[in-house]
């Protein structure tokens, strides 16, 4: 059972079925094409099928790549805090999930610092 207080409505799940929309419509793009590769291009039946089967398979592989990426940076930190709370107390787990923090900050931030600028194009 979910119960209202007050007036104020969470923009969570309008902006969340906007973002969804979007990538939907963005993934449905290039279905037209298809067609016009099959009669500019001379590509068989098999081939446009091909064409669209890798394509749906790289929106997969992309939007698996995005969800492991977030599940490894957003749940298993969390659920290390959660484990370490048991052993160390609340307050020595946040702070060493918060030196974890800093210590990824300062890899990352050092990582772009010494990166090589490459040399613009002629």
């Amino acid at each position: 059972m979910t119960v209202r207080t007050g007036r104020r409505r969470r923009p969570g799940s309008p902006a969340a079925a906007g973002v969804f929309a979007i990538g939907m419509a963005g993934t449905t793009l290039p279905t037209p094409r298809y067609a016009l590769y099959r009669h500019q291009l001379g590509f068989s039946e098999l081939m446009v099928t091909v064409g669209f089967a890798t394509y749906a398979l790289g929106v997969i592989a992309v939007l698996f790549g995005f969800f492991l990426i977030a599940y490894l940076g957003i749940s298993l930190p969390v659920v290390g805090v959660g484990a370490l709370t048991m052993t160390l107390g609340l307050r020595n787990a946040g702070l060493a999930f918060a030196g974890c923090v800093v210590a990824v900050a300062v890899a990352v931030g050092g990582y772009v610092l010494r990166r090589p600028l490459s040399a613009a194009p002629p």
